[in-house]
């Protein structure tokens, strides 16, 4: 059976800058995206995004004929995935609001909300669900997420060589590591989570961690870098300085000292030498977040909240972010002083001010960084970034 994962229109936008080129599932929380998280737990199903039409040709559908249809922002656990695997056909899995977590509907080809079916039956899932809403939910799923993904892996014990001079503080066996990572004098500490490492991945020298961490395929945790969990990295992330609290999606770099802290960073990302933000109110006032859906900030009721920085966007050398910034896409910040708290998709500037970015620097300058990780940047990215262009031009 194919089984979709849907964006939900009202709900995406309440996810931006993170949601703006990816499906909503495509968002990685802890080690995996939320669609790995699903492949995982439900391995007997074909996965596939069903988005926008702006990105499908990013995220090919495997199948039109898709008879489950699963909400593209929901987490799953034991009792979901139990529920949407025992959901008959014609039937819609809800939460008591209403809220449709699943449908496995009859029809085929189009989505069924679009050829205007209606579901024959309901069934209410009444146990409590966790679905990414909000971006600074983040927090509060990191150290779940990276838990249960480095068991979704089936990562196992540690085998590092008494030559490599590491330290490990608190179990042992909450070190895991994939075929070809490393780790050279460094301190480990589990006492307050575990500690994977995925393939080719490298903690250097010299560098302090407590966990939970998910250092991502092929990531680099550079020399003397201070990590205080929970941290979790995509592929090919670059880390240095000190880091606590922190998402990386992936293919980004934060790589020279500075801190980073409550932040969540997207792909293709560089934050320049001695970067820091604060993630901490000198009043200790609650943090309130740009939330562009509503076109306003928004009470996050949280008092740690740093930087939320979307795909492609880059800062100069001793940039400083103030308390809950969120930085749209591929956005070039530099200069000193604080910047404003919200800076839109493709502006350029500082403190001093912002002014556009012109559109073929912000593709050149994702050319580069893509094929330097030897990606190809093709006429599918640059739709997605003249959409986006022409989107923030109007608003």
């Amino acid at each position: 059976m194919i089984a979709s994962l849907f964006d939900d229109p009202e709900l995406k936008p309440h996810l931006h800058p993170f949601s703006a080129a990816r499906p909503i599932a495509d968002i990685r929380l802890g080690g995996l995206t939320l669609l790995e998280k699903w492949q995982s737990d439900m391995p007997d199903l074909e996965w596939q995004h069903a988005t926008s039409t702006l990105l499908q040709p990013l995220y090919p559908k495997k199948s039109e004929d898709s008879k489950l249809w699963i909400s593209g922002a929901l987490l799953p656990d034991f009792e979901i995935v139990k529920a949407i695997a025992e959901l008959p056909p014609a039937h819609t899995l809800t939460t008591p609001e209403g809220e449709i977590l699943a449908w496995h509907h009859e029809g085929q080809g189009q989505h069924p909300w679009e050829a205007g079916q209606s579901p024959a039956q309901t069934r209410t899932y009444s146990r409590p669900v966790q679905r990414f809403t909000r971006i600074w939910q983040v927090f509060e799923l990191l150290h779940q997420e990276i838990k249960r993904d480095i068991q979704r892996v089936g990562a196992r014990p540690h085998s590092l060589p008494a030559t490599a001079g590491v330290t490990i503080l608190g179990d042992p066996n909450l070190v895991f590591m994939a075929p070809g990572a490393k780790a050279f004098a460094c301190t480990l500490n589990t006492s307050a989570g575990p500690i994977f490492l995925d393939e080719n991945s490298e903690i250097m020298e010299g560098a302090n961690v407590r966990g939970p961490l998910f250092l991502g395929k092929h990531s680099t945790l550079k020399m003397g870098s201070k990590v205080y969990g929970a941290v979790a990295t995509g592929p090919e992330v670059k880390l240095g300085g000190e880091v606590s609290q922190v998402q990386v999606q992936g293919y980004s770099n934060k790589g020279h000292d500075g801190f980073l802290g409550h932040s969540m960073l997207g792909e293709w990302c560089n934050l320049g030498a001695d970067t820091n933000n604060s993630n901490l109110k000198n009043n200790y006032a609650p943090v309130k977040l740009w939330n562009a859906a509503m076109g306003s900030f928004e009470a996050t009721g949280l008092t740690f909240c740093g930087l939320f920085m979307g795909d492609h966007s880059k800062c100069g050398i001793n940039t400083m972010f103030n308390t809950g910034t969120v930085v749209g896409f591929s956005a070039n910040i530099f200069g000193s002083g604080f910047p404003r708290n919200w800076i839109p998709d493709f502006s350029w500037g500082g403190a001093a001010g912002f002014s556009k970015y012109k559109l073929d620097a912000a593709i050149e300058t994702g050319t580069r960084m893509m094929e330097r990780r030897g990606i190809s940047f093709d006429d599918r990215h640059r739709r997605v970034f003249q959409s986006l262009f022409e989107a923030s031009s109007s608003d």
